[in-house]
């Protein structure tokens, strides 16, 4: 805007940038590394696009929208343009995180295999049974395969990426199962059972 000033025999006037305004953002939530776009008035020439107190990297900017890369965070953030016309309003934005819909199988032994679907499963740094680390074998965004750690019982299995940690389902370890011993008698020396190794049978 403008503010005119007049000395006798002179006038002239000053120029004030307009204070930016933010009418939407789009998406209003997402991960780290996405695109957002920001639609309003008077942005042109941002000098900063800040998701809380962290700076997104401007793409393109023009006087009624502005692209980001959306920077590191988590939670709900307050999304503002400053510009020389000083700072707009905010709106808000939300980081999701990974979310774990199953695991297949749901039981089974150690070092056995089991698949974790899911969605923003990508860049998967851990994958948890209870405390214990597994190991990833693939990874994708929507699955993940994993070999079953150490354990005993029922624990928790999590997924942690750059966008922070899962909700959790639960994975039972199998223990060795004798259904039958034949003979059910005999003498010091003789053999029993069916010559399988109960260290590899789970039921």
């Amino acid at each position: 805007f403008f503010n005119l000033f007049v000395i006798p025999g002179f006038s002239f006037h000053i120029a004030y940038a307009a204070s930016p305004s933010i009418t939407s953002i789009s998406p209003i939530s997402g991960i780290i590394g996405g695109s957002l776009t920001i639609s309003g008035t008077a942005l042109t020439n941002a000098t900063s696009v800040k998701f809380g107190s962290t700076a997104a990297t401007i793409n393109s900017n023009s006087a009624t929208s502005i692209n980001v890369t959306i920077p590191s965070g988590s939670g709900t953030q307050a999304v503002t343009v400053t510009t020389a016309g000083g700072t707009s309003n905010s709106k808000s934005f939300t980081y999701l995180t990974p979310s774990i819909t199953s695991i297949s199988p749901t039981s089974g032994i150690i070092g056995s295999t089991v698949t974790i679907s899911g969605l923003r499963l990508s860049s998967a740094s851990s994958v948890k049974f209870g405390s214990t680390e597994a190991m990833i074998l693939s990874n994708s965004a929507t699955t993940i395969t994993a070999t079953v750690p150490t354990g005993t019982s029922t624990v928790s299995v999590t997924v942690t990426t750059p966008n922070g940690t899962s909700n959790a389902v639960n994975f039972t370890y199998l223990t060795p199962s004798i259904t039958s011993v034949s003979p059910t008698s005999g003498i010091i020396g003789s053999t029993v059972g069916s010559g399988k190794s109960l260290s590899m049978l789970a039921l």
